[in-house]
């Protein structure tokens, strides 16, 4: 089970990472908010208190992707 004190950006990584891996490997709509929160072991009502839902799951997951590849082009232009 994961810590259960972890600053508010911390655990919002966990569950990012966890459901991305998720969603890669049982497909979006398989994977379920129960599915999410036994990879992070958390409660749900923690989840809910970083997403309101597995939308706004995947939408955090496309902007930190879409950062992310803007951070590597900038740095390669530089």
């Amino acid at each position: 089970m994961a810590p259960r004190h972890l600053s508010a950006p911390v655990r919002r990584a966990q569950i990012l990472d966890a459901s991305h891996r998720l969603f890669l490997t049982k497909g979006y709509e398989a994977t379920t908010i129960e599915d999410v929160l036994t990879a992070v072991g958390i409660a749900k009502g923690t989840l809910y208190h970083h997403f309101p839902g597995k939308e706004a799951i995947l939408d955090a997951i496309v902007l930190r992707t879409v950062d992310a590849i803007v951070q590597r082009a900038q740095a390669a232009a530089d």
